[in-house]
């Protein structure tokens, strides 16, 4: 089928002369007039490459109008010649990466051998693009400061960039190319700042780069955001370069976090400054092999490094680990940070004033019959020898748990080897081939080291890069460039343990399985087990210009082919969870005075004790047409996509002021696929989601309304019983329009506008985890137990239920079922741009401009089974039973079960609200107003019966009580629900390098809003309420109302021939010459806070949830300030008991853990009510401002006429200004920690590094 559609759209694109992807080289456009001011046609116009020697002619047409369309970046002249008029040489004109420019020639009357020489001012303004783009040239490359040596990271600098978000774009909205190939992996297709890029981009192997944040041009596609690097090349010299850039531990500054943890007994530092020796090395030559002909270059650079990063986890205190708990009755525990601390920061306790008692300690054995004693089969003894002692009390609640420092080792070596050679194989043609191949090797991160006493194993990517390009004059008005370009990209991240090797992790016979403890911090975890990947792309392309009288036309196509191989074992070996399981803990929430402790006290009982509240294993089929489930077999999905992309673009230079830029692209984006067969998705599709209740959301939230039948799944797609059906349909009608138009108003300023529609593609990893791991050739089981379970009972080895692709039984419950909607569209994006532009001094540009941006049916999951409250009676019968009365429902929900010291539920003299309230579990939930929670706990609850859903159906209440699809406990329906938008006003100042200084500094006044950023591997957004998604609207969170960057550099005026001491002796202009300073600097204002309330009150989702706010709150509420236990950020806030408990039973009061926040003036937060949403909107608040400053310092020796040394040291962060704008803020009103900052930036400028560089260039 995709042969059939996209063979003759390919063909067509051809046929009208094609190209899709675009080129990185330069063009010039412009006219040859008389002196009177008629057109010249016939002129021969030659563009010469300064560096290289290469030139290429062409001829003016009728109109007097000359292009050349494909020129390598670099300085030109232009000489223009037409008999009876002299030679005019237009010089110094520059060509960017991309370049469009315009140069016009007036020739006079003579003879040819009088030459008249013009200095170009070309390149400041681009009059003939309605593009909003800058360059990154190669002084900024070489020498603006940066910390890891990649030129990737001066994206950045440019207006309306926040983060990887460009112009309220989501970060995926990206294409970025390295010599016309993408180096984006496949598989995530995440913006630049995401460690998403392929290939190493380091300032010694990219030339400059072009970063178009507001394009208007049809040959951009595949996303709004166009970055176009361009690697370095030969020329007619020998040049190269030996550098070394060093950076260490010791001259760098601690951070603000490691210090606040003060200093140990022996005057050391309890966190000294974060560990890190790398070594960055290598050298590069570019050469000519024939002069004016053939050029070379090559570059090895080299990394090692090594890292000591500080880590602050959660341990059990020693008394914890011996079942004893304490608290201070009254009031809750909280760390020496906590607004009412009950430590202080060396682990003393303190008594709060709220308190009611002394200190308590209580020990939690033999308190809970069902749980009397430690784990007695040892492996919880055995796991935490590997746990240490607490050392700092900042984490935790400070008297049972609390935290651990220490500095977590890394490692991150690499090899890159790149080459160039750049022919000009006859006059006519060129070609240009570039290389790279990288190896790395580096600890796991996905599994780290939690703990000093674990072992953790590597991580091993490798890139293999290849671009080639073939450029053709056909005739003066003709030129063809093909592109053929592979990106392979491969990594293996190994792990101490795997299914067949698993020595280290604890044992039940000859199980092995994971541990997650509630109390504390885990050691592995099992979605991060042995993992790997293979991401290749393909990309093959051609493109066409052809100038006709005025029009500069282009045209083109690309096919591409984008895969990716990846494998797992995530849970092959099984998770056991430790917690109640359905038989609640009992008599912990009796101790006298506990409290809010309650929970805590259950938590560390069941950790220590061994409860499991379910086991966890994933039992995975290797496919084929007679699957079966395999013990121990891994994941593996290798998801292929094709795609077709082709334009029409005309640029027509309509007069000597006025370019219009008109075009039209089509995108194609064929429906990814698993080359094997192995995708599942239900039979029906969309349909089929809506199971027993019916085909649609019109079916939804109706109990009882049973429209439909058990969903079935099935194969689809290449390799599977169903070879034409797909994950979704096929979208054929994605034609997108670029329209412009350039008004030179005189030689100094430039009026634009443009318009430009691009489709989005969606990353091979979104179909991965939204399809890949669905039910049917891979069983993600969770086995739970109507009585008790625990670590010396639990029935191991479990095997797989049932057979692949078997109905799931309603009686299952506990699955994840994802798919697309089977109508899917490509999400598109909308952007325009009014802008002027005006050279306010030589070579120096003012630019003030407007853009703004739609995303329209961006992508956005659903769930179908969010849980329903409102239909059924249940809240009602929920908020009865909270208040201390009996609901009828209730009864009939509990009826046979035994309330401890009244019998058994009747519905007349035990009733099943009084069940309710003396379930541990029931209670909290009741106490905390978690009517969600309690209503997803019940949909699957075993209770009585050892079947999931039995509770229900023992009570007569139909299948689809709580949930749509009552066969899953999540049904993920990702479609095209997300829209935004985005308008900004930006001004920019920029200043070419003259007089000794380069500079770039631009203001941005913006907002973005939406529901949805999309950043997420999944889909799976948690709308607060399904049936009314906009709901959610709100400041999106890259949102930066202001955004100031600025970047520059200066040859300081010292030395020989320069301002100051000019006259200089050789000596004093060595050591005073030669100098140059660079920096940049960046400040915004805040990102939006969301203040939270994250308790399941309107279903079972708690993300995206805020409080109910009563008074006068204003919108700057909040401020960063220090005290001494830290920082924070709502300080004028006080913890408070909830107001609401006042109508909640007296005994489910005592136990609640819900708190109110009162503020200045009055003000107060509180959870919202069982059944309602807070009414405090989402990212009300705005957090701390961020500025960094990062300045570098060179020096230049002359040590023979060809060899000079270069030193320099790069201050990254150089005030040392703590990183709090993106630091954690815990913005949960119930959080003994409300307000303060509780974890720095995990990849902030936190602290001043320092880096030394020297280089040897020739």
């Amino acid at each position: 089928m995709f042969l059939q559609r996209a063979v003759p759209i390919l063909a067509a694109a051809l046929l009208c002369s094609a190209t899709n992807a675009q080129s990185v080289n330069a063009s010039i456009y412009g006219s040859v007039t008389d002196s009177s001011g008629a057109a010249a046609p016939k002129a021969n116009v030659t563009a010469a490459n300064i560096k290289t020697g290469v030139s290429q002619a062409t001829l003016t047409n009728a109109e007097g109008v000359y292009l050349f369309p494909s020129l390598q970046p670099g300085e030109y002249t232009v000489s223009t010649e037409l008999a009876g008029f002299r030679k005019s040489v237009s010089s110094g004109i520059q060509l960017a990466v991309g370049a469009r420019i315009s140069v016009d020639i007036k020739l006079e009357i003579g003879v040819a051998t009088e030459t008249v020489t013009v200095a170009a001012s070309s390149g400041v303004l681009e009059a003939v693009t309605s593009s909003v783009s800058n360059v990154v040239s190669q002084q900024r490359v070489q020498d603006l400061p940066l910390q890891s040596r990649d030129a990737g990271a001066l994206i950045a600098l440019q207006a309306g960039v926040v983060g990887d978000n460009f112009n309220g774009a989501r970060s995926q909205s990206q294409n970025v190319t390295l010599d016309g190939v993408d180096i984006q992996e496949p598989r995530y297709n995440g913006g630049f700042a995401s460690a998403n890029l392929t290939t190493t981009n380091s300032v010694d192997r990219v030339g400059e780069f072009r970063v178009s944040t507001a394009p208007a041009d049809a040959e951009f596609g595949r996303g709004l955001a166009q970055v176009q690097m361009i690697g370095r090349s030969g020329t007619n010299e020998l040049h190269g370069s030996v550098f070394e850039f060093n950076r260490v531990t010791a001259l760098s500054a601690n951070d603000w976090f490691n210090n606040q943890l003060g200093r140990n007994a022996d005057g050391s530092l309890v966190a000294p400054r974060n560990f890190l020796i790398r070594n960055q090395f290598g050298a590069r030559v570019d050469a000519p092999i024939k002069k004016n002909k053939t050029f070379l270059f090559f570059l090895y650079e080299g990394q090692r490094q090594k890292t000591k990063s500080a880590v602050n986890t959660t341990v059990f205190t020693s008394t914890a680990r011996q079942g004893l708990f304490r608290f201070y009755p009254g009031v809750r525990n909280g760390a020496a940070t906590a607004a009412v601390p009950t430590v202080d920061l060396n682990g003393n306790p303190t008594a709060p004033a709220s308190a009611t008692g002394p200190l308590q300690t209580v020990s939690l054995f033999g308190l809970d019959p069902n749980r009397p004693a430690a784990d007695p089969t040892g492996n919880v003894a055995k796991a935490l020898k590997d746990y240490p002692l607490p050392n700092n009390f900042l984490r935790g609640d400070g008297l049972n748990t609390a935290g651990f420092f220490w500095q977590q080792p890394g490692t991150a070596d690499n090899d890159l080897y790149n080459g160039r050679l750049d022919h000009q194989l006859t006059q006519n043609t060129r070609l240009a081939f570039s290389t790279q191949f990288e190896r790395g090797n580096a600890l796991n991160g996905f599994q780290g080291q939690v703990y000093p006493l674990q072992p953790t194993d590597a991580a091993i990517p490798r890139t293999d890069f290849y671009s080639l390009t073939a450029t053709t004059s056909i005739r003066p008005n003709l030129l063809n460039e093909f592109r053929a370009g592979v990106n392979r990209f491969r990594v293996v991240y190994d792990t101490p343990f795997s299914p067949g090797s698993n020595s280290v992790l604890p044992h039940i016979g000859s199980q092995p399985f994971y541990f997650t403890f509630t109390s504390v911090t885990n050691t592995y975890t099992a979605n991060n087990a042995p993992q790997g990947r293979i991401s290749p792309v393909y990309q093959y392309s051609d493109r066409v210009n052809y100038l006709r009288g005025r029009h500069a036309l282009k045209a083109g196509v690309e096919v591409r082919f984008d895969s990716s191989n990846g494998f797992n074992s995530f849970r092959v070996v099984p998770q056991a969870d430790i917690g109640p399981g359905a038989v609640p803990y009992t008599n912990i929430n009796t101790i006298t005075g506990i409290g809010a402790n309650s929970t805590a006290a259950q938590n560390v009982l069941g950790d220590l004790s061994g409860a499991l509240a379910d086991w966890i294993q994933a039992f995975n089929s290797a496919g084929g047409k007679n699957p079966t489930y395999i013990p121990g077999e891994p994941v593996q999905r290798t998801w292929r996509q094709r795609s077709v992309g082709s334009y029409l673009q005309d640029d027509w230079k309509v007069g000597s002021k006025v370019t219009l830029n008109l075009g039209v692209r089509y995108d194609f984006y064929g429906v990814p696929y698993e080359a094997n067969g192995k995708a599942v998705i239900p039979v029906g599709g969309t349909a089929g989601a809506f199971g027993l209740s019916g085909s649609s959301f019109a079916d939804a939230f109706q109990p009882g309304h049973l429209a439909g039948s058990l969903t079935q799944l099935q194969l689809v797609g290449p390799g599977s019983p169903n070879p034409g059906k797909g994950l979704y349909k096929n979208d054929w009608n994605n034609f997108a329009p670029a329209i412009g138009i350039s008004y030179a108003a005189n030689l100094k300023t430039v009026l634009r506008a443009g318009y430009f529609i691009v489709y989005d593609r969606n990353s091979l990893r979104n179909a991965d985890t939204e399809v890949g791991s669905n039910p049917g050739i891979n069983s993600t089981l969770t086995f739970t137990s109507g009585s008790l379970m625990n670590l010396s009972n639990v029935g191991v080895p479990f095997g797989p239920a049932g057979v692949p692709l078997a109905t799931v039984p309603v009686t299952d419950r506990l699955q994840t079922l994802r798919l697309y909607d089977t109508n899917l569209a490509t999400p598109y994006v909308q952007n325009w741009n009014i802008s002027v532009q005006r050279e306010i001094v030589k070579d120096s540009v003012l630019t003030v401009r407007y853009v703004g941006t739609k995303g329209t049916k961006m992508l956005s999951g659903v769930d179908i089974n969010q849980g329903n409250i409102l239909t059924n009676g249940f809240l009602d019968a929920f908020r009865v039973t909270r208040a201390g009365g009996n609901a009828p429902l209730f009864d009939q929900l509990f009826a046979g079960l035994t309330v401890p010291g009244k019998g058994v539920v009747d519905g007349v003299s035990v009733r099943g609200s009084d069940y309710a309230r003396s379930n541990a579990t029931f209670a909290s939930y009741l106490a905390d107003g978690r009517v969600g929670t309690l209503a997803n706990n019940l949909n699957s609850s075993a209770l009585l019966t050892n079947v999931n859903g039995g509770l229900l159906r023992r009570a007569g209440l139909p299948e689809n009580f709580f949930f749509t699809n009552p066969q899953f406990a999540t049904v993920n329906l990702v479609g095209n629900n997300a829209n935004s938008t985005y308008h900004s006003l930006q001004v920019e100042f920029e200043k070419r390098f003259g007089h000794g200084w380069v500079y770039q500094g631009n203001y941005t006044l913006s907002k973005a809003l939406g529901e949805n950023e999309g950043t997420a591997q999944v889909y799976d957004t948690a709308y607060r309420n399904a049936q009314n998604l906009h709901a959610d609207k709100r400041l999106m969170n890259f949102n930066r109302t202001h955004v100031f960057k600025s970047n520059g550099i200066w040859d300081l005026p010292l030395g020989r021939d320069k301002a100051l001491l000019g006259n200089a002796n050789r000596v004093v202009d060595g050591f005073l010459g030669g100098w140059k300073l660079s920096g940049i600097l960046t400040f915004t204002s805040g990102r939006p806070i969301t203040v939270t309330a994250p308790l399941a009150t309107f279903n079972k989702y708690t993300t995206g949830q805020t409080p109910d706010v009563s008074g006068a709150l204003p919108k700057n509420t909040g401020g960063l300030q220090f005290d001494g236990n830290g920082a924070c950020y709502f300080c004028g806030f006080k913890q408070v008991s909830d107001p609401n408990l006042k109508n909640t039973a007296p005994a489910l009061a005592g136990i609640s853990n819900l708190f109110a926040q009162q503020g200045p003036g009055g003000v107060m937060l509180t959870d919202p009510l069982p059944g309602t949403l807070g009414n405090l909107a989402q990212s009300f608040f705005t957090g701390p401002r961020f500025f960094n400053l990062d300045a570098s310092l060179a020096k230049d020796f002359k040590l023979t006429e060809r060899f000079r040394l270069n030193i320099r040291t790069d201050w990254i962060n150089a005030t040392n200004h703590e990183d709090f704008a993106t630091a954690t803020i815990d913005a949960n009103i119930n959080s003994a920690t409300f307000g303060r900052v509780t974890a720095k930036a995990a990849a902030g400028n936190n602290n001043r590094i320092v880096v030394l560089g020297a280089r040897i260039n020739f």
